[in-house]
């Protein structure tokens, strides 16, 4: 996990995501950094995405695909949802 500064230090990046079953259900949580390399590009990231009422994608890696992945999940969900007519 992280990476190595040129200069010998270790930086450390990466997501951390947690999930915690309990009685009534799951309880999800995410931190909110995001970083470019070893630069914090924002501070107040959103990490899950619902894709449905009680689904949520809890992301890591790069922003963009896993935002496209989450988009097309929610997607294919409210695709399926109803039957079709007829």
């Amino acid at each position: 996990m992280g990476q190595r500064d040129p200069r010998g230090g270790q930086l450390w990046g990466g997501t951390t995501i947690m999930a915690v079953e309990f009685d009534g259900g799951v309880v999800i949580g995410a931190d909110s950094r995001t970083t470019t390399g070893s630069y914090v590009a924002n501070r107040v990231t959103d990490k899950l995405t619902p894709v449905h009422e009680r689904i949520f994608c809890c992301r890591s890696g790069s922003a963009a695909d896993t935002q496209a992945v989450a988009d097309a999940v929610a997607y294919q969900l409210a695709f399926h949802r109803y039957p079709p007519p007829g």
